[in-house]
């Protein structure tokens, strides 16, 4: 059983936060290009498995500026999808998990000899790191409708345009495009709630991204406006959640859907900062009004 070296990468100054560290845009974007990287190695095509219906990713350490890393990669047949790709992002000089990626597929029904087969040089046991925690790993609906995520308490936290440099290799955007304005849009999510600016300045505390669970619906090309709709989904232990629609603008068609897990953590020791009192009933109130 062996897993597949699939990227190799260092992290630059460039990629890096105001605290540096790796950006959540820069660790997706590194685990999508291991998975292309992947997808060619084993000849894993949509005509073959299908359509990707979720990517579910977990930051589990931050990277320094300077870091080295090694991305590698997996099939599992023991994942919570049919098929499960695991991308595992490791510190290459001590081996610390820093971020893992599953992938789930539902392949034609009665394929899963056939797969087991093809694959079995790079199968292995579901990485209990990798494992959801979070987020559940189910795809999340592809029905939403922009006037009722407002209805409902929601609003709009981001605008942009696709532009040539956010395409993929397939000439659409991709999960770091999705993740970088999602990186962008999360601060002004934080100000809305009792855990703002002034919060993390008092208590010594700073913001960190846990999980995300990215769903593609449709896609967005080179040129076409979009806008992000959020809606805060609750709170559990000491995070906050929050789910991001991505329209394509003129037609408002919805594009992609975004799990987000998120909270503070001590900015001396990385430990969970917990939720301020009455966390729960100020999200209350914004999803209301």
């Amino acid at each position: 059983m062996l897993t597949e070296e699939t990227l190799f990468s260092y992290v630059n100054q460039s990629d890096c936060t105001e605290r540096g560290v790796l950006s959540e845009h820069g660790c997706v974007q590194r685990l999508e290009e291991a998975d292309r990287q992947f997808r060619l190695i084993c000849a894993l095509s949509e005509s073959l498995v299908g359509a990707r219906r979720v990517r579910h990713i977990r930051f589990h350490i931050p990277a320094p500026c300077g870091t080295l890393l090694v991305v590698s990669s997996l099939v599992c047949f023991d994942g919570p999808h049919i098929l499960t790709i695991v991308h595992q992002m490791k510190n290459a000089v001590t081996g610390e998990v820093l971020a893992t990626a599953i992938d789930g597929y539902t392949p034609p029904a009665g394929t899963a000899r056939t797969f087991r087969s093809k694959f079995k040089d790079v199968v292995q046991a579901m990485p209990e790191a990798a494992a959801p925690r979070a987020l559940p790993p189910s795809p999340l609906a592809n029905k939403a409708v922009l006037d009722s995520i407002f209805e409902s308490g929601g609003s709009v936290i981001y605008r942009g345009t696709v532009l040539p440099r956010h395409l993929g290799a397939d000439n659409k955007a991709d999960d770091g495009f999705v993740a970088q304005c999602i990186g962008e849009a999360l601060p002004h999510v934080w100000q809305q709630t009792p855990l703002n600016l002034d919060w993390q300045q008092e208590t010594g505390s700073e913001r960190r991204l846990f999980e995300m669970k990215l769903s593609w619906v449709s896609p967005l090309k080179a040129g076409e406006s979009f806008v992000i709709a959020v809606s805060l989904t609750g709170t559990q232990a000491n995070m906050l959640g929050a789910r991001f629609f991505v329209f394509e603008s003129r037609a408002s068609r919805l594009c992609a859907i975004t799990d987000t897990a998120f909270g503070p953590v001590c900015r001396e020791s990385g430990e969970p900062a917990g939720l301020p009192a009455g966390t729960q009933e100020a999200l209350s109130r914004l999803r209301a009004d």
